[in-house]
């Protein structure tokens, strides 16, 4: 009961407002950081704990696509349907009379490498209050306001595109076995598991859906997603959500044009380096040279890469710099326990930005989200 009263007292007083003290460092020296591996954010379980849980207020219909006309306009204004028009300008959701419209903003933000306010990514979506890469999670967060969700791609038996991290689906649902193992009828059988393992009666969505709830509204980070380029990039094509899709891996640059050269100047991509590896900094340089990539996932386990002491020259090439804030073994331990549970910001959220983030990815969107706004970092 005590360790309860703690954890609350401490939510509410990072929802009321930090210290002061905790001031951001606005100094533009950032460092030079490595790329991160589509599998380096597997280890952990993901699994919710009690400290942690937001406030499911003001949420409303489920995807917010309803609405009077049920099309939007090609202009991309929409009408009362919440659906994006082709420029993904959304109209009125019906969520609460909440409307949706920012996509422009964010992508405009994503690509301005100069732009120093904070682009927050929401992992696995909100599975502090719903399962983890369910439509439920996607849409909490939008809700919350984030920037960008970030999902794990996997693949059906009969070929469609589903959400799932793991290589089989026996920890988040209620079955056995890989994604392959089913078509996408069988596999919607089953239900997803919520933070405490227990089963919800949210499915397995696929890309399509998601896509779709994302539309006009907000990025996606497409993680796990080396294998399904194609097939992913005609979803995208089909639901008119290219622009606002992320992909990424941590392959080197003649690799990924070698294996998708007729697609890899159409999209949004992300390399993800590993900062203690060698090379790294010229893995970051030849991607620059070559094709300018809209950011750059940094990953380290150690501080001291000159990259994040001199980070300034990927902004100056054309690219921002993402790092996950998500477990210690991804920042050399500037991570969100540091802030929420260790109330450290300066060393943890701060250090962070200091050394040149403008997109943090967090398990923690909530409590960022207000730090970021307090300190004039986020809208």
């Amino acid at each position: 009961m005590r360790r309860s009263m703690q954890t609350a007292a401490l939510y509410l007083f990072l929802l009321s407002g930090f210290p002061s003290g905790a001031q951001v460092n606005k100094t533009e020296e950032a460092g030079k950081i490595g790329l991160i591996s589509e599998t380096g954010l597997i280890s952990e379980t993901g699994q919710a704990d009690e400290t942690g849980q937001v406030s499911k207020t003001g949420q409303s219909g489920e995807t917010g696509q309803s609405g009077e006309t049920g099309q939007a306009g090609k202009t991309g204004q929409a009408g009362k349907t919440g659906q994006a028009g082709e420029t993904g300008q959304a109209g009125k959701t019906g969520q609460a009379g909440k409307t949706y419209g920012q996509v422009d903003k964010i992508i405009s933000r994503l690509h301005d490498p100069n732009d120093k306010k904070v682009l927050v990514t929401a992992h696995r979506g909100d599975w502090r209050n719903a399962p983890e890469n369910s439509l439920l999670a996607f849409r909490f967060a939008i809700e919350m306001g984030v920037d960008i969700v970030e999902l794990d791609l996997n693949r059906t038996k009969d070929g469609v595109i589903v959400i799932m991290h793991d290589e089989t689906i026996d920890r988040t649902t209620d079955g056995k076995g890989r994604p392959s193992d089913y078509t996408l009828e069988e596999i919607r059988k089953f239900h997803l598991k919520n933070g405490l393992g227990r089963v919800t009666v949210n499915t397995i969505p696929t890309l399509e859906e998601v896509m779709l709830l994302a539309k006009g509204k907000i990025m996606v980070n497409l993680d796990k997603s080396y294998n399904y380029y194609n097939e992913a990039y005609q979803v995208l094509k089909a639901t008119g959500t290219l622009r606002q899709a992320i992909f990424k891996t941590d392959a080197p640059y003649p690799a990924v044009r070698s294996r998708y050269p007729a697609i890899l100047d159409s999209i949004v991509f992300m390399p993800v380096v590993y900062l203690d590896r060698p090379g790294a900094r010229e893995i970051i340089d030849e991607y620059q040279r070559q094709i300018k990539p809209v950011a750059f996932e940094l990953i380290f386990q150690q501080d001291t890469s000159s990259v994040l002491k001199n980070s300034g020259f990927i902004n100056r090439n054309g690219s921002k710099i993402w790092i996950n804030s998500l477990w210690a073994s991804l920042n050399a331990g500037h991570d969100d326990d540091l802030a929420v549970d260790k109330e450290n910001i300066k060393d943890s959220w701060d250090w962070l930005i200091a050394h040149g983030a403008t997109i943090l990815q967090t398990d923690r969107p909530l409590l960022l989200l207000k730090y970021l706004k307090r300190m004039k970092l986020h809208d």
